[in-house]
C-alpha cells in the first residue's frame, strides 16, 4: 500500500496540504502520515527520519519540504519537490546543509522525483544534475472548492485580494502602487511591523487575515474583484489557478513560471520590480471590463490542465513504477 508523508502543518500555511487534499480521493489505496516535528535542526531531522522509517511501506511518497526523510523511506519512494529557493539563499554553511539533506542525499536515494513546474525542474538540475532521468513534471491541481461565477461589474471601490506577505510576494510594491487608487485591499498572510507601518502611512483601506481555513480562503476569492499576485519568484503560483477557478481576473508578476501556469492570456502580467507597472496593471483591470472578461474566460479554459482527476492520474502512473 502507498504511504504518503506530509510535513507537520505550519501555522498560517495551507498550500501543500490543500493541494493534496483536492486529489486525495483519486489516489490508489493509501495512508497519509504527518510528521511529528517541525524544523530543520539535526535532532528534528533524525526524529522525523526514524518516524518515517517505522511507517514506510512498499511504496512511499514524500511531499512538502521534508525531503530528508528519504533516509527513512528508502529507494521505493517518490519525492515531490515544490521549489528550490532554500538551496540558493543564506550563507555557504547554510546552503551546504540544506543542499545535503534536502536535495543531494534525497535525490540520490529515491527512485522517482516529481516537480511542480519546468522552472523547478531547471533549478533542481542546477543543484542535482544526476537526477535528470528520475524527474517528471506534475503540476499542482486546483481545488474545485474554488469554482465560482464571473463578476461582470465591479464597484467604484474594488476589492483587491493580495495573496502572501513574504518578500517574493511583493506586498510592499503593491501597497505603493495602490496608494493613488480608490480600492479596498485584503491581504492574506502574517504582516511584519514594517508592512503594517507602510499600510498605515499609505492611507489604503485594508483587511488582513492569517491562518485561515480553506473555506475562508475560498470565500475571500469569491468576495474580491481582482486577485493580486505580482510575485518576483515562485516554484508554481497556486493563486493564479485558484483565481482562474474562482473566475476572477488576476494581476501576476511577469516571470516565466507564472506565464507557464497562467496559460495564454490567462493573467495580466506586470513587471514585479516596477511600482509603476503594477499600478498601471491595476488601473487597466479596474477600468476595462472587456479585459477582465477575456482574462476570466481564458483562465477558465486554462485550468482544465490542472483538474484534480488529471493530476492524480499522473501520480498514480508514477506509483506503478516504484
Amino acid at each position: 500500500m502507498l504511504q504518503i508523508f506530509f510535513r507537520k502543518k505550519r501555522k498560517g500555511v495551507n498550500s501543500i496540504e490543500s493541494v493534496f487534499q483536492s486529489i486525495d480521493p483519486n489516489f490508489i489505496e493509501h495512508k497519509n502520515e504527518t510528521l511529528p516535528h517541525e524544523g530543520g535542526s539535526p535532532l528534528i531531522i533524525l526524529k522525523n527520519i526514524l518516524f518515517a522509517k517505522k511507517r514506510s511501506n512498499g511504496i512511499n511518497h514524500i511531499t512538502g519540504d521534508v525531503h530528508y526523510i528519504a533516509l527513512g523511506t528508502g529507494r521505493h519512494t517518490l519525492l515531490t519537490i515544490h521549489d528550490v529557493g532554500s538551496a540558493f539563499t543564506g550563507g555557504m554553511l547554510k546552503r551546504t546543509y540544506v543542499r545535503l539533506f534536502w536535495f543531494w542525499i534525497p535525490t540520490l536515494i529515491v527512485k522517482r522525483i516529481s516537480v511542480i513546474s519546468n522552472a523547478t525542474k531547471t533549478d533542481i538540475l542546477r543543484v542535482c544534475p544526476w537526477s535528470k532521468n528520475k524527474i517528471r513534471v506534475i503540476p499542482n491541481p486546483y481545488n474545485t472548492a474554488f469554482n465560482g461565477i464571473e463578476r461582470t461589474t465591479i464597484s467604484t471601490n474594488p476589492r483587491i485580494l493580495h495573496i502572501g506577505t513574504k518578500k517574493n510576494k511583493n506586498l510592499e510594491r503593491t501597497i505603493d502602487a495602490l496608494t493613488t487608487l480608490n480600492c479596498h485591499l485584503v491581504i492574506i498572510g502574517m504582516l511584519s511591523d514594517g508592512q503594517k507601518e507602510l499600510l498605515n502611512k499609505s492611507g489604503i483601506h485594508y483587511e488582513n487575515a492569517y491562518d485561515i481555513s480553506l473555506l475562508q480562503l475560498v470565500e475571500e476569492y469569491r468576495k474580491c474583484d481582482i486577485v493580486s499576485f505580482p510575485s518576483s519568484f515562485e516554484g508554481f503560483g497556486m493563486p493564479i489557478i485558484e483565481a482562474q477557478a474562482a473566475m476572477r481576473p488576476v494581476l501576476a508578476g511577469d516571470i516565466p513560471v507564472l506565464r507557464d501556469v497562467a496559460g495564454k492570456n490567462g493573467a495580466l502580467f506586470v513587471n514585479p520590480m516596477s511600482i509603476e507597472s503594477i499600478r498601471s496593471g491595476f488601473v487597466k483591470l479596474i477600468k476595462d471590463s472587456s479585459l477582465r472578461h477575456a482574462l476570466v474566460i481564458n483562465g477558465k479554459e486554462n485550468i482544465k490542465r490542472f483538474h484534480p482527476s488529471r493530476i492524480a492520474a499522473m501520480y498514480n502512473e508514477i506509483y506503478k513504477t516504484l
